[in-house]
């Protein structure tokens, strides 16, 4: 797990090698409401779009994802809810291996992937 702290924002990224299990996410989500984790980015989620709308309301922010056609892909980020008006996806690709996301803060623009 590797921790990023810029400009007062926690990335974390973490390769989860699988998140299907309710009970890990919810860990996960326990880990980031802790830690204060404003970004989580996950590789290897093994997600669908059905396993995402099963748990988005076991998180406060958003969740973007892609998924890919096998479950040995999936990337993510999860998104702290005060910080959700900031971030817009810019693209994603349907492999589940890229998501690109622009994040506003203190008038300036990031590009999280």
């Amino acid at each position: 797990m590797y921790f990023l702290l810029t400009m007062m924002v926690l990335l974390v990224s973490h390769n989860c090698n699988g998140i299907r299990n309710i009970d890990k996410f919810k860990k996960y989500v326990s880990i980031m409401s802790e830690k204060n984790v404003d970004f989580m980015l996950f590789q290897e989620t093994f997600w669908d779009d059905q396993l995402v709308q099963n748990v988005k309301h076991l998180y406060n922010g958003d969740i973007y994802h892609s998924d890919g056609t096998n479950n040995r892909q999936g990337v993510a980020i999860l998104v702290k809810s005060n910080l959700c008006a900031n971030v817009k996806q810019i693209y994603k690709d349907n492999n589940g291996r890229f998501l690109h996301l622009q994040f506003e803060y203190d008038d300036s623009i990031y590009n999280i992937m």
